[in-house]
């Protein structure tokens, strides 16, 4: 694979005393198996024909920035951003798209891993390394030793470093944690209509998916499967949810798991999956064109009319679609370093099925 995550480097093991230590990973995303496209070599690649792309622009903000999530009136983005003035490791940040003015909403020592709007008003989640590494004595005991601690990955190899969930309003402030456990929390999913979260967990040693009711704090592990899961995500209204379940394939099924249906199996690694507002399609990222560059994709989520949505020679990933299902805002390297972009969501036509398919007129 070409790119890693820029967010790489050692496991760094700092103590400001005898009494407080803090851990960073410098790993938001971190860890693919070679170094990043730079700006130099990365570039557009020709779209068939008939079919143009629409204007992609990067937002205006510093740092280097991911995980963009539309807020649910899609007026403001909630974001990862590191490498800031005030700070190097990934805070959290919301962006208002009027104003085109950014401001951060996290403010600790340890990094933000992703974010997502809550239901609740002026509220949000994010998983967040500042308890985890603190207390676990492992983490410690590797720093000490000068190594790196045991962790698993990604199927775009990415580490998934030891994090718990929180809730919070906006301003950064009134945190509750939602989580206590060994390991990795996050990759949060909300709907619009309901009080649960989706995430991924480490706590068993691999990677399951779990639902939380976060009025209660009660956590059910869904059934999806024996194989480990990278990701699950929630529909706008919560009734259905899609999750990865090999890294070449994609399912849907309603919220707990149940009447479960393949939208995808390939040779392909297909990751990143996202709902679109009218709950028939499915977004995700793929390296089925170049296999060490991953694009955009749409699919129904019966497995049909898949299309591809960029064209360009650096990582395009984690999309994100507006709640009008106007606007597209996926994360790229196309400059070197993770940056949020922002276009019109216009994908080509459905492409036509085989001739030998095809009614005879």
């Amino acid at each position: 694979m070409r790119s890693a995550h820029p967010y790489k480097g050692p496991f760094i093991f700092i103590c400001a005393s005898s009494f407080f230590c803090a851990f960073s990973f410098l790993s938001l995303l971190s860890g693919c198996k070679t170094g990043s496209v730079s700006s130099t070599s990365a570039q557009s690649l020709p779209t068939p024909a008939g079919y143009e792309l629409p204007a992609t622009s990067a937002l205006p903000i510093g740092g280097e920035n991911t995980r963009g999530k539309f807020s649910y009136g899609g007026d403001k983005i909630l974001f990862i951003s590191r490498d800031r003035l005030k700070h190097s490791q990934p805070q959290a940040y919301e962006y208002d798209l009027k104003t085109q003015k950014d401001r951060r909403i996290t403010f600790q020592n340890g990094e933000v891993f992703d974010v997502a709007y809550s239901s609740e008003p002026h509220h949000f989640y994010y998983s967040s390394t500042t308890d985890e590494i603190k207390e676990n004595p492992e983490f410690i005991r590797s720093a000490l030793a000068k190594k790196s601690p045991d962790t698993l990955t990604n199927f775009f190899g990415e580490t998934l470093p030891p994090t718990e969930i929180y809730e919070s309003t906006l301003d950064g402030r009134n945190i509750q944690r939602l989580t206590d456990s060994e390991g990795f929390d996050g990759l949060i999913s909300t709907s619009t209509l309901r009080s649960e979260i989706t995430f991924i967990s480490t706590r068993r040693n691999t990677k399951d998916a779990y639902i939380m009711k976060t009025n209660s704090n009660n956590l059910t592990r869904l059934p999806i499967g024996k194989d480990e899961s990278d990701s699950i995500v929630q529909s706008p209204s919560g009734k259905y949810v899609a999750w990865t379940r090999s890294p070449s394939e994609i399912w849907i099924s309603n919220l707990y798991g149940a009447k479960s249906q393949k939208v995808m199996a390939d040779k392909f690694t297909n990751i990143d999956p996202v709902w679109h507002p009218n709950e028939e399609e499915i977004l995700f990222s793929s390296n089925r064109d170049d296999k060490e560059n991953f694009e955009l994709y749409v699919i129904k989520k019966d497995g049909s009319c898949l299309r591809r949505l960029t064209y360009h020679s650096a990582h395009d990933r984690l999309p994100d679609i507006s709640p009008d299902g106007k606007k597209l805002l996926y994360s790229s390297l196309r400059t070197g370093k993770w940056q949020l972009y922002l276009t019109e969501y216009a994908p080509p036509p459905c492409p036509a099925p085989p001739e030998s398919l095809q009614s005879n007129p």
